[in-house]
């Protein structure tokens, strides 16, 4: 195998197909910030290798053999905020050597949060930026040591729920190379498939998980590409005491940063944003994704828990049997009604938006606000609200999505082709959802035998109708003006 030898250099960017790369004693190489170098040989170093960083980026090295070191090899990120950060070690020797006061950070060993006190390669840390922290002000960190080439993180399966999440087995772990990971290419074995990675810009948590596509509305964009950048700390979910969590520089090392996990054939996206209307950087968004695979609670394949944003930050999500999803995929066709959970230190107005993801044709989304009884048409217009006045522990929110599969079959006087209303049933309520308003003026609900159960007007372009009566067979009589028609409801509990 042919040498390449490095001597005194400034590099943008350098390939070694097929060879070894050697650092000469003495020689200085500096990797600027936004190149990379790559070996599909081994490394070997005497000298001193620099991936600098800066405000706007940083290098990367990609070594597909092994790396002998006896020199010096540094890497660096930059941090440029004050508060809690995430981050990682690239070395074998992890923290021992950095730039920051490594005694000041603190990992997650199952249960709590402990400090640093021994060089572990893989863990995630959370560490201060400011006045006695890791650092003490914003700009380049750097670790020094012997890069991994290959690593299997130590994995617990505690039952806890410190990182605001839900359930158990959750471990902070990061990136362990020079170069970016890709997320999808790891041996994962009773890990769920979706990500976290707190932003200490935003106060924000961001998400991976799959199916999940970025959007262009404020936090929209928190979706992650599956490429987790080095130096970077996540949280991951394990689901038994034998969970593993394997890779290898060659194999899931990866220099691109851009999105390469998603299908030919990307599912249908609903992207609901809350925004602060004092205050646009106060925002969060949940996504709701088509898959008709997927039930409507969490899936490790699929979903992603919702962790707790910053203090200042509102908290948006999709609650089904409990559980609080940043982004739940679910078969849109039999779910049509979402229980959406809101909460926020702000109880200043905000507003709540809807975009669109989609293959083909928009869904129609109505937003129905159980404090204020109003139902809202979220697929043409932002719904505002007063974050005040709601006291119960049940989502203040309902999203009602229109699809065309029924629950009921008709006989009426409305030709099939110009219904323009369904009808279906979410918990103890059945919904009349009508093209316009006063389409139908009237309801009565009468059981199978001919008893009137109950009746009233309809008020609404989406009528609930409170029905908390035995399962069976129902008809529905919707009257308007002479005209009327009949609806055969199978009423489940």
């Amino acid at each position: 195998m042919k040498h390449l030898f490095l001597l005194l250099l400034n590099l943008v960017w350098i390939i070694v197909p097929a060879q070894d790369l050697t650092i000469a004693s003495g020689a200085s190489v500096m990797v600027e910030s936004g190149a990379f170098i790559y070996s599909e040989g081994n490394l070997t170093n005497a000298g001193t290798l620099t991936l600098s960083s800066d405000a706007d980026g940083y290098s990367q090295l990609k070594v597909d053999g092994t790396v002998t070191n006896t020199g010096t090899i540094s890497q660096s990120q930059y941090l440029n905020n004050d508060g809690f950060t995430s981050m990682s070690s690239p070395m074998s020797t992890d923290f021992a050597t950095t730039s920051g006061d490594n005694a000041k950070m603190f990992y997650y060993d199952g249960s709590a949060f402990a400090w640093r006190t021994t060089n572990e390669a893989g863990l995630g840390y959370f560490a201060t930026i400011g006045s006695s922290g890791f650092s003490t002000s914003a700009g380049n960190f750097s670790v020094t040591g012997t890069p991994n080439t290959s690593l299997s993180h130590t994995l617990s399966y505690v039952a806890n729920t410190a990182t605001g999440g839900s359930g158990t087995g959750w471990n902070l772990v990061g990136n362990p190379y020079t170069c970016a990971l890709d997320w999808t290419a790891m041996t994962k074995t009773d890990v769920n498939n979706a990500y976290y990675v707190w932003d200490p810009d935003t106060e924000l948590y961001k998400y991976y998980a799959s199916g999940a596509q970025s959007g262009t509305y404020l936090s929209a964009s928190n979706t992650l590409n599956g490429i987790i950048p080095p130096m970077q700390a996540f949280w991951v979910q394990t689901t038994s005491s034998s969970a593993t969590l394997s890779s290898t520089m060659a194999d899931d090392g990866t220099l691109d940063n851009s999105s390469t996990y998603i299908s030919k054939t990307v599912p249908d996206n609903l992207i609901v944003g809350v925004v602060a209307l004092n205050d646009s950087s106060q925002n969060d968004a949940l996504w709701l994704i088509e898959n008709m695979q997927a039930k409507t609670g969490f899936d490790g394949e699929f979903d992603a828990y919702k962790m707790e944003n910053g203090t200042d930050q509102p908290n948006i999500s999709s609650v089904f049997n409990g559980e609080e999803l940043a982004i739940n995929a679910f078969d849109f066709a039999t779910t049509k009604v979402v229980p959406v959970r809101f909460n926020a230190t702000n109880k200043t107005s905000h507003s709540i938006s809807l975009e669109q993801v989609v293959n083909g044709a928009n869904y129609n989304v109505t937003l129905e606000d159980r404090h204020t009884k109003i139902f809202w048409d979220l697929s043409s217009k932002d719904y505002s609200f007063k974050n005040s006045g709601w006291d119960s522990d049940d989502p203040r929110f309902l999203l009602h999505l229109e699809q065309q599969q029924l629950l009921s079959t008709d006989d009426g006087d409305i030709d099939e082709d110009q219904k323009g209303f369904f009808v279906y049933q979410s918990e103890q309520f059945i919904y009349i959802n009508q093209s316009e308003l006063g389409l139908f003026e009237e309801f009565a609900l009468y059981s199978i035998d001919g008893r009137k159960i109950t009746n009233g007007t309809i008020e609404s372009q989406l009528q609930s109708i409170h029905a908390p009566y035995p399962s069976g067979i129902y008809i529905l009589l919707l009257k308007s003006k002479g005209v009327q028609e009949k609806v055969k409801i199978n009423l489940l509990k």
